[in-house]
């Protein structure tokens, strides 16, 4: 009874360990072949190195093809683009700003001949008597009209009818046009001191930009439109 006791007991301690270490043995053999090979420290090192570039898992899709891009289409006048494209400016000169002159001081006697004496005339043959109201007020606006006509054309396009047929127009230094503050010394200047503004015309012959007196006074310009 004794030998058998101990036999039992040692094939039951036998077996039983070798059970335990085969199953174990064997659940860490599967669990190292899900886990895959195992990395070189080296490898690692050089791919995680910053100064390696890194490399696309997919190719690059190329893009449209990159030109020039047009230039935007310009308003100026085609005669205004040549010349900012020859790199110069071109201004009026004396020749052309006597003549516009000329054609202002004309239409100018014809309008203040028709309101000072053209309307007391039409009023005395249709109705009869002349008031002396009338004939203040024609009189007053008569006196205006040259003042009127220069400000109010270089306020607004910078052009008067002298300046239309010869193509000049009065500008700032920056191509702006003249305020109407401007524009209103500029005619009271022109008008009242008309000898002096008239001699100050010669200035533009040595001017680089062919200003008057009156021109260097205000910081205005005559350009060619």
């Amino acid at each position: 009874m004794t030998a058998a006791g101990t036999g039992t007991g040692a094939g039951s301690g036998t077996g039983t360990g070798a059970g335990t270490g085969a199953g174990t043995s064997a659940g860490s053999g599967g669990l190292a072949g899900r886990a895959g090979p195992a990395r070189d420290p080296a490898s690692i090192t050089r791919l995680s190195r910053p100064g390696l570039p890194a490399r696309p898992r997919f190719p690059a899709r190329p893009g449209p093809p990159v030109g020039p891009s047009r230039p935007a289409p310009s308003r100026l006048p085609v005669r205004q683009r040549r010349l900012a494209q020859a790199g110069r400016e071109e201004y009026a000169g004396l020749v052309s700003r006597l003549l516009a002159l000329a054609v202002d001081a004309v239409l100018l006697a014809a309008l203040v001949a028709l309101i000072g004496a053209g309307v007391p005339a039409v009023w005395g043959a249709v109705i009869g008597s002349v008031p002396d109201w009338l004939r203040v007020t024609c009189g007053v606006l008569a006196g205006l009209t040259p003042f009127g006509y220069f400000w109010l054309c270089w306020c607004t396009s910078g052009r008067t009818a002298g300046g239309l047929l010869l193509g000049t127009a009065v500008r700032r230094p920056d191509g702006s046009r003249v305020r109407a503050p401007r524009a209103a010394v500029r005619a009271i200047l022109g008008l009242v001191f008309a000898p002096v503004a008239l001699c100050g015309l010669l200035l533009i012959v040595v001017d680089p930009r062919r200003r008057a007196v009156h021109d260097l006074l205000l910081r205005t310009v005559v350009r060619r439109i």
